[in-house]
C-alpha cells in the first residue's frame, strides 16, 4: 500500500487568542481529497473561529490525527506551511470582521481578532498598491 504525502495548507493571517497555529478545516479536507486520502477520523474544529466563521483546528492536532490515521505528513511541508508570511485577507474575512465589530466592539476577543487581521489587511492594501503602480 502506498501513500501520498499530504501538505497541510496554511491558514489565513489570523490566530486564536492563544497564538497557536491553526488550519482551515475546509482547506485541510480539500488537501486530503486532492491527495486521494480516505480518512475515517473526525476532524474536530476548535471553539474559536476567525471573523469569517470558517472552522479551524490546531495545526498540531491535525498532524496528530493524520499520523494516527496512518497518513504521512511531510515535516518539510509542515515547516514551509507554517511560515509566518502574511497572507492578504479576503473579502469574506473583511465582511466578517465588520460584522464582528457590530456585535463585539470593545471586547478583548474583537481586539485580538482585529490585531491579527491588521497584517492581512495591510498586505492586501500593499499588494493592490504594487499592482496599481506596475
Amino acid at each position: 500500500m502506498s501513500y501520498q504525502t499530504v501538505a497541510i495548507p496554511p491558514a489565513l493571517g489570523l490566530q486564536p487568542p492563544s497564538g497557536a497555529d491553526v488550519v482551515l478545516l475546509a482547506e485541510l479536507t480539500q488537501a486530503l481529497v486532492d491527495a486521494k486520502v480516505e480518512m475515517k477520523v473526525m476532524l474536530e474544529p476548535i471553539n474559536w473561529t476567525p471573523p469569517s466563521g470558517r472552522p479551524v483546528m490546531y495545526r498540531q492536532d491535525a498532524i496528530d490525527v493524520l499520523f494516527k490515521a496512518g497518513v504521512p505528513v511531510d515535516p518539510g511541508e509542515v515547516v514551509s506551511a507554517t511560515s509566518n508570511a502574511v497572507q492578504p485577507i479576503d473579502d469574506a474575512e473583511l465582511e466578517a470582521l465588520l460584522d464582528m465589530r457590530d456585535e463585539m466592539a470593545g471586547t478583548d476577543s474583537f481586539y485580538k481578532a482585529l490585531d491579527g487581521a491588521l497584517d492581512g489587511i495591510l498586505a492586501r492594501l500593499y499588494a493592490a498598491e504594487r499592482q496599481t503602480n506596475h
